[in-house]
């Protein structure tokens, strides 16, 4: 049996399947980091939005930070009540 799978393997159809195969391969690799690029370019810019915010309205942003942390305390302080 390991014969008959080789000699599948070896044949010109299973070459030409290889070579496809390697060929979307390819294709998915450059998308892949294509699109890895582009979420590092706006994680970056999303990024330096929030810097230039924070530096700009840095009193806002410290309430917003305060809100968000009574928030999720809130939140967490609920659910472990439920327990």
């Amino acid at each position: 049996m390991n014969q008959e799978v080789e000699n599948m393997i070896n044949s010109d159809n299973a070459s030409g399947f290889k070579n496809r195969l390697t060929e979307v391969q390819d294709l998915l690799r450059e998308k892949s980091k294509a699109c890895s690029d582009k979420v590092a370019l706006k994680t970056r810019e999303a990024a330096d939005a929030t810097d230039f915010f924070v530096k700009e309205n840095p009193w806002r942003s410290l309430g917003i930070a305060a809100g968000v942390g009574l928030l999720v305390g809130g939140l967490v302080a609920l659910s472990s009540r439920r327990k």
